[in-house]
């Protein structure tokens, strides 16, 4: 299991003053741009000493862990709309991406621990993993689509963190968001 990743005392210096949930933490264009250079500084200490894990890193990197956009990563596509890999560190959509390569999916920690602990069983199948998340959705009763816009890249990010392969988080993915009240 890939946990919150070990920071350098610079790094979680930078970390503490990073606003993450820019949505509900209104700024002025000065505090924006101060927010950006902490996050592009931070990313680019991460990314030097190779500190981000692989399936975070090809999360955002690798077309194949993309299911929302074909053949195109979510670094290349956001890319294209930033302008620049330079931009693309600064800008506040950005934050929900580097929050993820520090501390893992934006998921309760019990809940966490509860998918861990069954994605560890050598025996379990996708599909019993998929019904399993749906169970913890409910368990801890998390606000689903379309409220939760979030919710499918949070289980998909929460399983690869679980080791799952990419098809399996996939199913995990999709039936997070498939739950009944």
């Amino acid at each position: 299991m890939v946990g919150p990743i070990e920071l350098t005392p610079a790094e979680q210096d930078l970390a503490s003053k990073i606003i993450f949930d820019v949505l509900n933490h209104p700024m002025e264009d000065d505090e924006w741009q101060e927010n950006g250079e902490r996050a592009s500084a931070l990313m680019q200490r991460l990314m030097e000493r190779e500190a981000i894990p692989e399936p975070r890193r090809r999360y955002f990197t690798d077309p194949e862990y993309n299911p929302n956009r074909g053949k195109e990563s979510r670094f290349t596509y956001f890319k294209r709309n930033a302008g620049s890999a330079d931009k693309v560190l600064r800008h506040p959509h950005f934050l929900p991406y580097l929050h993820y390569f520090i501390y893992g999916a934006d998921l309760p920690p019990a809940l966490k621990h509860e998918f861990e602990q069954k994605a560890s069983d050598y025996w379990i199948k996708g599909s019993d993993l998929a019904k399993f998340a749906q169970h913890l959705v409910r368990k801890y009763n998390i606000e689903r689509h379309p409220t939760n816009y979030r919710l499918k890249d949070d289980f998909y990010q929460l399983a690869l963190d679980a080791g799952c392969d990419e098809e399996t988080a996939r199913r995990v993915r999709d039936a997070a968001t498939k739950v009944k009240k």
